[in-house]
């Protein structure tokens, strides 16, 4: 199976690449490598095919440091999972809810709850 991200403003690369709890859905961490846009998408597989959703857009004029890149999917949930961002200035960690109903227009419409 092919996945096919949208096009990348800059050259990018790959971060983080995790199966959701279903086994069918893959959560993408896509970074610039001039660290200033970081993009999180989810691909769920359905008949051998996979459609790419963007859950999570952030820039930032200086950069996106690496331990801001947290991404781990709920072990438990195919519709969770936690992600880093210093977006506000702090280290902080989001819970994403997706409600797959709300997939559409390459977006994937989620929820992101701050936790700390």
């Amino acid at each position: 199976i092919e996945i096919e991200l949208p096009k990348a403003e800059a050259d990018s690369y790959l971060t983080g690449v995790e199966w959701l709890a279903d086994n069918k859905t893959l959560l993408i961490d896509r970074v610039d490598k001039t660290h200033k846009r970081r993009q999180i998408f989810v691909a769920p597989i359905e008949k051998d095919k996979a459609s790419v959703f963007l859950v999570h857009e952030e820039t930032d004029e200086k950069w996106i440091g690496g331990p801001a890149r947290i991404l781990e999917a709920n072990p438990k949930s195919a519709n969770q999972f936690v992600f880093g961002s210093e977006r506000d200035g702090w280290h902080h960690l989001y819970l994403v809810n997706l409600d797959r109903t709300k997939f559409a227009d390459k977006r994937a419409n989620a929820e992101a709850k701050q936790l700390t």
